[in-house]
C-alpha cells in the first residue's frame, strides 16, 4: 500500500470526544473517507481523466480508541477496473499507532454535465 498522504496531519481537540473520553468514530471515518477520495481524485486528475467518481461502499474497522492529539492518514489504491477504483487506508495517532483501518470502493463515470 502506498504511504503517500494527501492530507497533512490534523489536530483533534476535546470537542470531538464522545462520552467515554475517546474520539468519535465518525471523525475517524470522515478523515479516512476523505483521504481515500482525495487519492482517487488526485489519480484521475494526474491522468487528465474525464471521469468523475462517487463513493459506493466504505468498510471501517476501529482498532483502538483515539484520544486528543494529531492524526494522519495513509492511503493507497489497491485495484482498478473500467468502472471502479478501490482504496484502503488507515488513520494513525500521534504515537504512530493505527487507530482505524478501512477500505472503499468508488464508482467511476463519464462526466455528462450538471
Amino acid at each position: 500500500m502506498s504511504t503517500n498522504d494527501p492530507h497533512p496531519p490534523i489536530e483533534i481537540d476535546g470537542r470531538f470526544m464522545q462520552g467515554a473520553g475517546v474520539l468519535q468514530g465518525g471523525v475517524c471515518t470522515g478523515l479516512l473517507g476523505d483521504a481515500m477520495a482525495g487519492r482517487v481524485q488526485a489519480t484521475l486528475m494526474a491522468e487528465g481523466s474525464p471521469l468523475r467518481f462517487a463513493l459506493e461502499s466504505l468498510d471501517i474497522a476501529f482498532l483502538r480508541p483515539g484520544v486528543v492529539g494529531s492524526f494522519t492518514t495513509k492511503v493507497g489504491l489497491t485495484r482498478r477496473t473500467r468502472s471502479t477504483m478501490h482504496a484502503e487506508g488507515e488513520v494513525r495517532d500521534s504515537s504512530d499507532r493505527v487507530v482505524v483501518t478501512g477500505r472503499a470502493t468508488f464508482v467511476l463515470r463519464r462526466d455528462t454535465g450538471p
